[in-house]
C-alpha cells in the first residue's frame, strides 16, 4: 500500500503562523507562507495531470541547510533570510527579486523615439537601484500616480514589478547626462502608457493632478 505524503507549509493568519498542506496554501493566494522547517520564503507548485506531482513548496531561495528541496547538505540550520511577521507587519528579511519590464509596447511618439527612452530609463543598474531602494524604505512598489501596488493586488506574480519613468522628456536628452535616481519615476504600466501618451509627455504630477481629480 503506497502511503499518501501531504506536503506542507507554513501561512501566515489571523492567529499568526500555522501549518498547513500545500494543497490548501494554494487557495490562499497572495498569503504569506514560509517554509515549515528553516522558515524561508516559498511558493507553492500546483499539481499535475492526475495529481502528479502533487501540490508541494519550494524555496525561492534555495538553502542547503534544509531538507526542502535539493540544495540540503545534511545539516540543517536556519535560513539565512527567514520570513517573519510581526502584528499586521509583514518583514521579509529577504527582499523579493526586482521584475525585469518589458520592450513588447510602444507609444504614439514614435518607436524610435520611445526605445531610446526605454534605453535611458534602463541603462545600467539605475532602475532596479531605486527600486530597491523604494521597497527597502516603505516595503512595496507603489504607482507615483495613483498608488497600484502590484503585489498587493497580483499576490507573488507582482511581487517586485513596476516599471520605471525618465522624467526628463526625451527630445532634451543627449546621451551625455548622468541620470539621477531623483531623475526616475516609479510607475504602474497604465499610468506610464499615459504618460507617453503626448509628446511631450505630461508629468508625473500633472497626471496625478488628474487621475485625483477624477
Amino acid at each position: 500500500m503506497t502511503k499518501t505524503i501531504e506536503y506542507q507549509c507554513d501561512i501566515w493568519g489571523a492567529k499568526g503562523w500555522h501549518t498547513v498542506t500545500a494543497q490548501y496554501a494554494l487557495t490562499r493566494k497572495g498569503t504569506l507562507l514560509r517554509c515549515v522547517e528553516c522558515h524561508g520564503a516559498v511558493r507553492i507548485h500546483s499539481e499535475g495531470p492526475n495529481g502528479i506531482p502533487r501540490a508541494h513548496a519550494e524555496h525561492r531561495q534555495g538553502h542547503p541547510g534544509c531538507s526542502l528541496g535539493h540544495y540540503f547538505d545534511g545539516t540543517r540550520t536556519p535560513h539565512p533570510f527567514p520570513v517573519l511577521a510581526l502584528g499586521k507587519v509583514t518583514v521579509y528579511l529577504v527582499a523579493p527579486p526586482i521584475a525585469t519590464e518589458d520592450d513588447e509596447s510602444s507609444f504614439p511618439e514614435g518607436r524610435v523615439r520611445y526605445c531610446w527612452h526605454r534605453h535611458l530609463e534602463r541603462d545600467g543598474a539605475l532602475a532596479k537601484r531605486v527600486k530597491s531602494k523604494r521597497l527597502r524604505d516603505t516595503g512595496k512598489l507603489e504607482c507615483d500616480v495613483c498608488s497600484f501596488d502590484f503585489a498587493a493586488i497580483y499576490g507573488e506574480t507582482g511581487e517586485g514589478f513596476i516599471e520605471a519613468h525618465h522624467r526628463t522628456p526625451v527630445s532634451s536628452l543627449d546621451g551625455t547626462q548622468a541620470t539621477r535616481e531623483k531623475d526616475l519615476a516609479l510607475v504602474c504600466s497604465n499610468c506610464h502608457r499615459m504618460l507617453h501618451r503626448t509628446y511631450p509627455p505630461i508629468t508625473v504630477e500633472q497626471l496625478r493632478a488628474r487621475f485625483r481629480k477624477r
